[in-house]
C-alpha cells in the first residue's frame, strides 16, 4: 500500500494526540504499601485520565496504606511517581510502627 505524505502526517498527529491526551501515574517502588490511585476527571482509565484537553488540570488522589510494619523498616521512604511524557514527582512517606495511641485512651 502507498501512503501519501498527508495521510502520514495525519497518522502522526492522531498518534501524538492520543499520547498527549492521556495522563496516567506510574508508581514503581510500592514494596510494603497498598497504593490506590484515584484520578479526578470525567474520562477515567486505570490510574489516569484520557481525552485531556491542552491546558486542562488533572488532579489525582493517591492513598498509600502500609501493609505491615517492622521496626527494621526505614521510617521515611521516598517513592517516585512517574507521569509518563511529563515529569516525575516524589512522595515522601513517614510512618511510625509503634505509638502510644491507645495507651492514653479513656477507659469506659
Amino acid at each position: 500500500a502507498v501512503v501519501s505524505t498527508q495521510s502520514t502526517g495525519d497518522l502522526v498527529r492522531d498518534a501524538l494526540y492520543r499520547i498527549t491526551s492521556t495522563i496516567n501515574l506510574v508508581i514503581l517502588d510500592d514494596l510494603g504499601y497498598t497504593i490506590q490511585i484515584e484520578p479526578m476527571c470525567d474520562e477515567r482509565i486505570p490510574n489516569g485520565c484520557t481525552n485531556v484537553k491542552q491546558g486542562e488540570t488533572v488532579d489525582f488522589k493517591v492513598t498509600f496504606t502500609l501493609d505491615e510494619c517492622s521496626p527494621d523498616d526505614p521510617a521515611i521512604r521516598v517513592l517516585p511517581i512517574i507521569i509518563p511524557g511529563f515529569d516525575t514527582v516524589f512522595a515522601t512517606i513517614t510512618h511510625k510502627c509503634d505509638c502510644d495511641c491507645y495507651d492514653n485512651a479513656p477507659i469506659s
